[in-house]
């Protein structure tokens, strides 16, 4: 689950660097910011470090997806502005 996230989150910076938006425009940073945090913590927990925090850090990112899947769906229900040439 940590990869997967690890991906997005290189991909949702990809697309803030180049100016495409798939999430609403003041979340483009934070969210695969966090999303690098967390999934490092599961990727340290997976590696046998801080085993304890194992159910914290997979709840955490758990959510993470959720909220990042809400973000998703809420940015299809805003209209787009069509550029007029």
């Amino acid at each position: 689950m940590a990869l997967f996230v690890v991906v997005g989150a290189l991909k949702a910076i990809s697309e803030e660097r180049q100016g495409e938006h798939s999430l609403p425009k003041p979340l483009a940073w934070p969210i695969p910011v966090v999303a690098l945090i967390l999934a490092s913590a599961n990727l340290l927990i997976a590696a046998g470090i801080a085993v304890g925090h194992a159910p914290v850090a997979c709840i955490s990112l758990s959510i993470y997806l959720l909220f990042v899947a809400v973000c998703y769906f809420a940015s299809l229900l805003v209209p787009v502005a069509e550029d007029k040439h």
